[in-house]
């Protein structure tokens, strides 16, 4: 338990993942979610992201065990100044970020280098932001980064060329909303799942369109 407002306990999580089971949401990839925004593949009705911030000690422990448990998948979205070489009580190492991404149930993908709010700093440090994490992302995992999460959802033009010029795709805010197959790449939706145990809290971020 926590009372932090972006900390969710283990039983919470484990609710909210047992929900969209019995309610007939499906889980799918950032690949099947690329298909769906290229317009190659429509996914199933009720399909939703499942996304992780940052790269702490609980996505091992907490999150990676009931993903598996329900056949989930997730995206770890790291700053890889947080990732470390040898084992920590508090944040994972690459050795544990590739196990979990060699079974299939994560994937990583970028939340730049230092976790910096890329609109209050300068170009330079912007470029390095965007590619240094792709690069250390590529040379640990061997996967290659097109998806990016901005550090408190914040990002500006300056932001969006830096990451095109590194051939990132597709950039995620932390706006509350569902993602038609028209919305805009570079400022696609996430809603935040803040701690509460009302699992009827959970259930409101899932409403999308409606037909009237």
């Amino acid at each position: 338990k926590s009372k932090n407002r972006i900390s969710v306990s283990a039983e919470t999580f484990d609710r909210q993942m047992a929900y969209l089971k019995d309610n007939g949401y499906s889980v799918i990839t950032l690949k099947q979610f690329d298909d769906f925004i290229e317009y190659r593949r429509r996914p199933p009705k009720k399909s939703v992201v499942i996304t992780i911030d940052d790269g702490w000690k609980t996505v091992r422990t907490i999150a990676y065990p009931i993903l598996k448990k329900y056949g989930f998948t997730a995206v770890l979205f790291v700053y890889t100044d947080l990732i470390k070489s040898k084992q920590s009580s508090a944040t994972l190492s690459w050795d544990e970020v590739r196990e979990m991404v060699e079974s299939g149930v994560i994937e990583v993908e970028s939340h730049t280098v230092t976790h910096a709010d890329l609109t209050k700093v300068g170009d330079e440090q912007i470029r390095k932001e965007v590619a240094d994490s792709q690069k250390v992302i590529k040379a640990r995992l061997g996967v290659t980064s097109t998806f990016l999460a901005y550090p408190y959802g914040n990002f500006n033009d300056n932001v969006v060329e830096a990451m095109q010029k590194s051939g990132y795709k597709v950039g995620f805010t932390v706006i509350r909303g569902e993602n038609a197959f028209f919305h805009n790449t570079w400022s696609l939706n996430r809603s935040m799942v803040f701690n509460s145990e009302k699992i009827e809290d959970f259930s409101r971020l899932l409403e999308t369109f409606r037909r009237e």
